[in-house]
C-alpha cells in the first residue's frame, strides 16, 4: 500500500511537467502565426518565448518581423537590435 501511495505522489508531481511548453515551442508557434498573418497573436507567442528565455535571439527577431508587419517600426527596430545583440544573423 505504501508503495502505491509513493508511486501516486511521484506521478502527481510529474504531471505538470508534461504540459509545459518551452521558449522554443512558443517561438515556433509565433512563426506559424506570423505565416498565417496573425501578427498580434504571433507577438504574444514571441513575448511568451522571451519571458521563458530572454536570450532566445530568434524570438526577438520574430517579434521584430511581426511588429514591422503591423507598421510598428520603432518597436520592430528595438526587437531587431536585441536579436542582433544576442547573436542573431541571417
Amino acid at each position: 500500500m505504501k508503495l502505491i501511495l509513493v508511486a501516486f505522489i511521484i506521478l502527481l508531481m510529474a504531471v505538470p511537467a508534461f504540459g509545459q511548453q518551452t521558449a522554443a515551442y512558443w517561438c515556433i508557434k509565433g512563426n506559424a502565426l506570423g505565416k498565417q498573418v496573425k501578427h498580434d497573436e504571433a507577438i504574444k507567442a514571441y513575448d511568451e518565448a522571451i519571458r521563458l528565455n530572454p536570450k532566445l535571439a530568434a524570438a526577438w527577431n520574430g517579434k521584430g518581423c511581426a511588429l514591422r508587419s503591423l507598421g510598428r517600426f520603432a518597436d520592430a527596430d528595438a526587437a531587431f537590435v536585441k536579436a542582433k545583440e544576442l547573436g542573431y544573423s541571417r
